[in-house]
């Protein structure tokens, strides 16, 4: 054995020592693709990222009306006035109504200008509480309970199209595993039909030889014999294009496409459950 052939058989031995070890495949059935489409499908996880969006948004909105502390203060550093004012206040907003509770302490110290004397409180400063209501304007609409509004039909529809989302990709992978299926199927019969034309030739050939038959029996078994060559390459390219286009379905746990290999066809059309319809609604 030549150098170059000895380190090429070496090579060859390690590749086949680092291979992982694989556990014997199990038939896939529908309910692994349901399952599957169901959590990893890009269009539901789409859908799932617009719902939460509607969600955060909502949030948001009510927010607004969450009690919040608002302070104004007023100092004067230099010139002939001395005032210093701070205004601290808790306010509640009321959502139903469009006003909103308030409650706070203010206090103004020193001098100020006669423009300003509303400023100038008590030495010990001066407790408030209040409640507001608008009369016309913003009464029975506004522009915060809008955004509320708005963000709990944000979240009705974001729920909306992820329903319809699972359906039609169930329903496709539901499409696509069949087709898998059923072509598998058909390539298992073509190729056993190919076995029995090739036993035929071989059977014909053998009368041939012992003067049994004609020639022209043997020809006439080989165009049978190409012909289903042909056909089962053309069915095994078929089952191929299946089982890529139920790889978008079929997906790891991380989401990448599986294309599921023949081994794991069933050995026939499994009966169909009425439980294959209940991945929609528990998810």
């Amino acid at each position: 054995m030549t150098v170059g052939g000895a380190w090429r058989l070496t090579v060859l031995l390690l590749s086949f020592a680092t291979l992982p070890a694989y556990a014997e495949q199990t038939a896939l059935t529908l309910d692994d693709v349901l399952e599957s489409s169901v959590r990893y499908a890009p269009k539901i996880l789409e859908a799932v990222q617009k719902q939460r969006r509607a969600e955060a948004k909502q949030f948001a909105a009510r927010g607004a009306f969450d009690p919040s502390f608002e302070q104004n203060s007023l100092f004067w550093l230099n010139g002939f006035y001395n005032g210093s004012y701070v205004d601290n206040a808790l306010v509640q907003p009321l959502q139903n109504s469009g006003g909103k509770v308030y409650g706070g302490y203010r206090s103004g110290t020193g001098s100020f200008p006669v423009y300003e004397d509303e400023l100038i409180t008590h030495s010990r400063g001066e407790f408030n509480v209040g409640v507001l209501f608008p009369l016309l304007r913003d009464r029975n609409f506004d522009e915060r309970r809008f955004k509320l509004q708005d963000g709990e039909l944000g979240i009705d529809l974001a729920q909306t199209e992820l329903l319809l989302n699972q359906v039609q990709v169930q329903h496709d992978a539901m499409i696509a595993y069949w087709r898998w299926l059923a072509v598998g199927q058909q390539l298992t019969i073509y190729e056993h039909l190919l076995e029995i034309a090739e036993e035929r030739d071989l059977a014909l050939k053998e009368r041939f030889a012992s003067g049994d038959i004609a020639e022209i029996s043997i020809v006439e078994n080989a165009q049978n014999v190409l012909k289903r060559r042909a056909l089962v390459a053309q069915i095994r390219g078929q089952f191929e294009v299946t089982a890529l286009a139920l790889s978008l379905y079929f997906r790891s746990d991380d989401g990448k496409p599986r294309i599921p290999q023949r081994a794991q066809l069933p050995d026939a059309f499994p009966l169909i459950d009425d439980s294959i319809f209940q991945h929609v609604e528990n998810d």
